[in-house]
């Protein structure tokens, strides 16, 4: 799942970005301190599944939150994007939800419980979803697979072995062209293998080898010394 933030307040900013990536797991959270960064954002390459909105957003053109909100509804990619508000005042989140047709609001200051079931109740409606990744096996044939159901991959002249915990797959396409799809729970631990993080079982410091939990019996993959630090790293995150 990807969240963008949008708070001027940089504790308070900073403190939402832990409460989510804290509870869920693999988010990755970008964030905008100003009306002209969070419009960066939307309109760069970055899918975005949910976005968190200050209402009093200050900024240099007097523009606020609902203004930002109401922009947003005019990009078709976030035509149906779920907009959870935050606000001190209850008083203006009815303005706000009538104008931008927002998902949800909350009062500030809030319990880290109260943003998290605010975000569940978004996943448990399926408003926020996790999207399958294309593939096309040697065969020729498209299909999709969720993130969440792969264990690792290897790869070979540029053809990628998918295993899955339903079964294992070859595509036409390179470790590099995959990594630009998957959630950021996804590591790179050598030239030729990327492994989902939640099916790491541990990791040999001495050997350099990560065991998988695979569907039958762990699986040992290298871990190469260029990718050492970086994975280590990112497994602690």
């Amino acid at each position: 799942m990807n969240a963008l933030i949008v708070d001027d307040d940089m504790n308070q900013l900073n403190g939402i970005v832990s409460i989510v990536k804290k509870s869920f797991k693999g988010t990755v959270c970008l964030t905008a301190s100003t009306y002209d960064e969070a419009v960066e954002l939307l309109t760069g390459d970055t899918a975005i599944d949910i976005i968190l909105l200050d209402i009093e957003l200050n900024s240099s053109n007097n523009l606020t939150g609902v203004d930002l909100g109401s922009y947003i509804r005019t990009l078709p990619q976030f035509e149906n994007t779920p907009i959870l508000f935050l606000t001190g005042y209850a008083a203006e989140a009815a303005h706000a939800i009538h104008a931008t047709n927002c998902f949800d609001f909350l009062v500030k200051p809030f319990k880290p419980a109260e943003l998290t079931a605010s975000i569940q109740k978004l996943i448990d409606k399926k408003i926020i979803s996790e999207k399958p990744i294309p593939f096309r096996n040697l065969a020729g044939v498209h299909f999709r697979v969720l993130p969440s159901e792969i264990i690792y991959m290897s790869c070979t002249n540029h053809n990628t072995q998918v295993y899955t915990l339903s079964g294992t797959f070859t595509a036409h396409i390179s470790l590099a062209a995959i990594m630009r799809k998957l959630p950021d729970y996804f590591i790179r631990c050598h030239k030729s293998y990327v492994v989902n993080k939640y099916f790491i079982a541990n990791y040999d410091k001495t050997t350099k080898y990560v065991a998988v939990k695979t569907p039958n019996k762990p699986t040992s993959i290298p871990i190469g010394q260029a990718y050492y630090k970086s994975f280590v790293s990112q497994l602690k995150d």
